[in-house]
């Protein structure tokens, strides 16, 4: 089932199996794990600095996993687990990637 609309239009609902229906989600999360601190990440990484750009928009969350030096399935599994109780649309990403305004407003 399609469950888009215009203010979410990424949101697609399937069953998976008749007794595991897949949540639709309000938000999307962008999730990263850098090794810079949340200051310099905010400042001096390309992901930080266009993040900061859509502050305004209330679906669009950042979970960041500042100073890490744990593996990418460690940290991204945490993220994974975290969204069973708070269904959001994962956006898995590494911090030297910018986010344009055209992804966003589509």
């Amino acid at each position: 089932m399609i469950c888009a609309t215009a203010s979410r239009p990424w949101c697609i609902e399937e069953s998976v199996a008749d007794d595991h229906p897949v949540a639709c989600a309000d938000k999307i999360r962008v999730v990263c794990a850098t090794r810079h601190d949340e200051e310099a990440f905010r400042t001096q990484s390309a992901l930080g600095r266009s993040l900061a750009l859509y502050a305004m928009f209330d679906f669009l969350e950042r979970h960041l996993f500042p100073n890490n030096s744990a593996g990418l399935p460690a940290v991204y599994n945490i993220a994974l687990g975290e969204a069973k109780d708070a269904p959001r649309v994962l956006v898995f990403v590494h911090d030297p990637i910018v986010i344009g305004y055209h992804l966003i407003a589509t």
